[in-house]
Order: structure tokens, then C-alpha cells, then sequence
């Protein structure tokens, strides 16, 4: 067996594309069907199948070469020249080509029109980046400043900007094109494409490569550790990662029981029409074609109408939301909330009304699409019981044996196609729901030692909960579970860096930066107290200088871009 085979779980005696085909049409359509399959071989068989079931279906081999040159316009990346399914180093290599010639053409186009006229040039830029079948990275529909300007052109003249929009198109393209051939389900590959997982195999590895190859020095102490150390220290880390959210989420349930708050366990599915495949693997003849990013929509606009209702109705609660994908990758929610006892009946109805309210009338609708369950304090706690939730989203710890209900395999084998599901297309796997920031808990366990300002005394307090990992005392300490946000007593702290240099970020854009807390009525306190630079571990001779507005070659033609260095020359135009 291959290794492409083993990958994909094919057997090896399968009927190739070609002869699953054979013998429908013109001599011209087998030779056309055969480059066509060769140009995707992952997606060949499935390609031929169905091409096969809509020439029988119509008794004719025209709609099925319709339909088959729908599928591989489907496939083009844009107007790149590229496919999605293309490897990698193709889309770096026109990444790199892309800004270039960009850059030459605003550079004409500058001296053109001469100085002060840069929408003009961005209009030049914008036809450029449109006719590829890019987003262009500034509304120019509405009016912009020339700080604007100069930082949307040093996006689309800088490769990292390209390969990072073409790879996200590609990948998500691939992904539903796989969904609507009915190659991500129970029975072939669940939650996402083999060849999706894959290649997020490739990227977490090229990120490895990366960190491990640059270290960060501390200006302040000289202490040195490489990038890939130090993440294994943060949330990145998926064991890290975890602890904390179950820290956080028995911190909640300790909350609840102190005010005597009961928990209700809700589960919100998309409707029919979003999901590709049927639970058996058959293609879902009522899908719309929807992606996994417009079914997430979906539940955001609808979690949204429930939260304004509750809202109108006087319903207040805290908990945690976690999205994961059902076998087709199509998202669902679980919600773990905690409610008054004498108001948790009422907005259990007002959820089960948003929820139900399209295709109410659908088979399974009252079944499958709102669940509502009680959580009793007799038979388990609520932060047991949603820790497999967790589990099964991260790394599968502690679900050696257990078996995935939605997908029939063990769990800890699946976590890294859930986490690969939701790097994809985007998704917030974990949302907490109402209370304390969680930015200003992990920048206050940066701090070690005790704060000594007596105007601080309060900070100090909350600092000590955050230091000994207490979530509920954190939060009752913030002003208590259900506070509003415009009266919780510490918020983080954005400043610009006192160095200039630093405050621009790579496209001259100036940005703040998380330096600390501030707590309402009593001062702020930095907690980034040291300064870091970040350099190769080894010598490289390699050229990696990318295109750089500020920074202009000499002998470079003049651009109102590149003359334009000065922020003050910049506002006065």
C-alpha cells in the first residue's frame, strides 16, 4: 500500500477514474474527462462517481460534462492560473512574483500622475488585486486618509499578505468543493478532507520549523529561549490550553453554587439545509450549498436574537459556548449556562423559539436541531459533564477509550481533524459567555510578586486569586459574574510603545499594544515590563528582505507613496 493510500484508507483494488467513466460520450469527452482527472487525482474518483450517477440519472452525458466543468472551475484559485488544490510552493512562488509586479505598476502609475494624487494609484492597485478574485485590504468606497492608502499598498506589495489570503481561499474552496462531493462525512473522512488535515499537518509543521529557528532575547536580563520554548508556555499549547478553560469553567460552576445560580446544558443545530451529508454518508438532497463559515454565521445571528430577547425579558447568565463540527463539518453549539432558578424554564422557551423558528416543520426539527438539558448536581457536576466537550475539541486527554458518538471512532484519534476543521474555516472553538476578561487574569499571573502601592491594595487581591488559579474568586473579586462590562474593575491596558520604530507594525500602520491592567479609579500597573527582540538562531545568507514602502531602494522610481515617509509630510496632504 502507498503512502497516499494508507492517507486516504483506499483499498487498493478500486476501479480507476478513467474506467469508472468508460463508455460514456464521445471519444472527445473521454480524452477531455481524462485531463481533468489527471489535473485533481484527489478529487478524480469522487469527480467520476458522481459524473457517472448524473449521466445515468439523465441518460445522457451532457449534463454530467456540464456539471463536471462547473466542478473544476470550482477548483481555480481565483484568476491565479492555480488550482486549490495545488501544492504550497506554487502559491509561494506567486506570492512572490504577484507583489512585485504590483509594485512596479504603482511605481509607474506615481510618476504619472505625480504628488498628492494616491487615490488614483490605489484605484490602479485595486483593479490589480480585484482581477486576481482578492478582497483589496481597504474600503475605498467610502473616503481614506493617505496613512490608509500607503498601508493597503504595503499590503498587496508584500508576499506574506498574498500567500496568507491565497492559502485560506484555497484551503476553504478545497474544503467545500470536498463537503459537496460528499468526501468529508462518517463513512469516508470525518469533519474535514484527508487532504485538508494534511495539509494542516504541512503548516503546523512549517510553523515548527519556524519558531524553532528564531529565538527571543530580553534586552533587560539577557535571559534567551527559542520562539518554539516559549509558546509551549502559553495558551498555544493545547494542554495548556485546556487546563485553563476547565480551570475557568469550575471557577464558574463555584460561582453559580455561591448564589445559588443551576446550570442548564443547551445544544443549537443548523438546519437541514446546511448539512452536505446525511449521518449515513448519502448526500443530503435538501443542502443549499451553505459552507461551515455561513452555518457558524448562522448561529451567531441567531444566538444573537436570543440574547437581545433575553435581554428585553430581564434574563441575565454566564457560562461557556463551544462550537465543534458535526461529521460533515457543518458547526453546532453546546452552551453551558447558569441561570436563576426561577427564570432558567423561561429562557430555556425563548432559546427553543429562535432555534426552531426557520423550517419549523422539517422531520427531526423538535429533535435534533434545539436540545435543553437540566444539569443535576446529584448525578455530576456541570463542568464534568462538559469536559469531555473540551477534551474532544483540543487533544482527546483522557478519552484513550471512548468512542466519538458522532463519528464512531475514538476520540483522541479525531481532536486533531476537529482542531484542523476549525483552523480552516475560521471558527471560535471556545467563547465564555458574560463576566471578568480573561486577558486581564493571564496578564496578572505574569506577575510574581506582591504589588507594594497602597493605592493598589484592591489590584493586589485579585492579583493573589489570579496567582493561586481561584477563577471564582477572580471573577467576585471583578465585580461578580454577571457585571456589566462598563462597570467590571480591571480592563487591560493598550498603550503605544514609547519606542516609535515599535508602535508601526510591517505595513507603517500605528498600532497599541497589551501592556498591562488598568483598574477603575485606582491607577494602572504594567505587566510587560521587559523589552524583547527577536533574532535567528542561526546564520542565514539567505535574502528574505521584503518590499518595504518606508524604506524605498535607492535609484527606486518616486511613488507618492515612498516620498511620503514622514508621518507629519503624510497629514499634511
Amino acid at each position: 500500500m502507498t503512502a497516499f493510500q494508507a492517507i486516504t484508507n483506499l483499498p487498493t483494488q478500486q476501479k480507476t477514474p478513467v474506467s469508472i467513466v468508460e463508455g460514456i460520450g464521445t471519444f472527445q469527452c473521454s480524452k477531455w474527462r481524462t485531463q481533468i482527472f489527471a489535473r485533481h487525482p484527489w478529487f478524480s474518483r469522487a469527480m467520476a462517481n458522481e459524473y457517472r450517477r448524473i449521466a445515468d440519472s439523465e441518460s445522457n452525458h451532457v449534463p454530467a460534462n456540464r456539471w463536471l466543468t462547473s466542478i473544476e472551475q470550482r477548483l481555480k484559485l481565483g484568476r491565479t492560473g492555480l488550482f486549490v488544490d495545488c501544492h504550497d510552493s506554487e502559491i509561494v512562488t506567486y506570492s512572490d512574483l504577484k507583489p512585485k509586479k504590483i509594485h512596479g505598476l504603482v511605481a509607474g502609475y506615481s510618476a504619472t500622475y505625480g504628488p498628492g494624487h494616491y487615490k488614483k494609484v490605489i484605484k490602479h492597485a485595486v483593479n490589480e488585486v480585484q482581477r486576481v478574485g482578492l478582497t483589496f485590504p481597504l474600503d475605498t468606497t467610502t473616503d481614506y486618509t493617505c496613512d490608509e492608502a500607503i498601508a493597503a499598498l504595503a499590503r498587496v506589495c508584500n508576499p506574506t499578505w498574498w500567500r496568507r489570503q491565497l492559502r485560506v481561499i484555497a484551503a476553504r474552496e478545497l474544503e467545500q468543493v470536498c463537503r459537496e462531493l460528499g468526501m468529508v462525512s462518517k463513512t469516508k473522512a470525518p469533519y474535514v478532507s484527508d487532504y485538508t488535515l494534511r495539509r494542516r499537518y504541512d503548516q503546523k509543521r512549517r510553523n515548527t520549523m519556524l519558531l524553532e529557528s528564531l529565538e527571543a532575547e530580553n534586552c533587560d536580563t539577557g535571559y534567551k529561549a527559542s520562539l518554539a520554548e516559549i509558546s509551549e508556555k502559553t495558551v498555544s499549547n493545547p494542554v495548556n490550553r485546556r487546563n485553563e478553560l476547565m480551570v475557568r469553567m469550575r471557577g464558574f460552576e463555584e460561582c453559580a453554587t455561591a448564589i445559588g445560580f443551576t446550570a442548564r446544558f443547551f445544544t443549537l443545530t443548523c438546519p437541514s439545509s446546511y448539512h452536505a451529508t446525511l449521518h449515513s454518508g448519502v448526500k443530503n438532497p435538501k443542502y443549499a450549498g451553505a459552507t461551515p463559515t455561513e452555518a457558524q454565521a448562522y448561529l451567531c445571528e441567531l444566538w444573537a436574537r436570543i440574547r437581545a430577547k433575553w435581554q428585553r425579558q430581564g434574563i441575565r447568565c454566564f457560562g461557556f459556548r463551544i462550537a465543534e463540527p458535526h461529521h460533515d463539518g457543518t458547526p453546532h453549539w453546546h452552551l453551558l449556562l447558569f441561570f436563576a432558578p426561577d427564570i432558567a424554564e423561561q429562557a430555556g422557551d425563548i432559546f427553543r423559539e429562535y432555534a426552531l423558528k426557520q423550517d419549523t416543520h422539517e422531520p427531526g426539527a423538535m429533535k435534533y436541531r434545539c436540545e435543553i438539558i437540566p444539569i443535576d448536581p446529584a448525578k455530576g457536576t456541570a463542568s464534568g459533564y462538559i469536559a469531555k466537550y473540551v477534551s474532544k475539541n483540543i487533544d482527546g486527554y483522557g478519552m484513550e477509550s471512548a468512542i466519538d458518538d458522532e463519528t464512531g471512532k475514538f476520540t483522541h484519534q479525531t481532536a486533531q481533524r476537529v482542531e484542523a476543521w476549525a483552523s480552516t474555516w475560521g471558527i471560535r472553538q471556545f467563547q465564555q459567555i458574560g463576566t471578568a476578561s480573561v486577558t486581564v487574569w493571564r496578564e496578572l499571573r505574569r506577575i510574581r510578586e506582591p504589588l507594594e502601592n497602597k493605592s493598589l491594595e484592591d489590584l493586589e487581591q485579585i492579583r493573589k486569586a489570579c496567582d493561586a488559579g481561584d477563577w471564582a474568586l477572580f471573577v467576585d473579586l471583578m465585580g461578580g459574574p454577571l457585571v456589566d462590562r462598563e462597570n467590571v474593575k480591571v480592563r487591560p491596558l493598550h498603550l503605544h510603545p514609547a519606542d516609535h520604530q515599535k508602535a508601526e507594525n510591517q505595513y507603517g500602520e500605528l498600532c497599541t499594544q497589551l501592556m498591562g491592567v488598568i483598574m477603575r479609579g485606582a491607577g494602572h500597573l504594567i505587566t510587560r515590563i521587559h523589552s524583547w527582540k527577536i533574532q535567528r538562531l542561526t546564520d542565514e545568507t539567505e535574502d528574505n528582505t521584503e518590499l518595504d514602502f518606508r524604506a524605498p531602494p535607492d535609484g527606486a522610481t518616486w511613488t507618492c507613496v515612498n516620498n511620503c515617509t514622514d508621518r507629519d509630510t503624510r497629514s499634511k496632504q
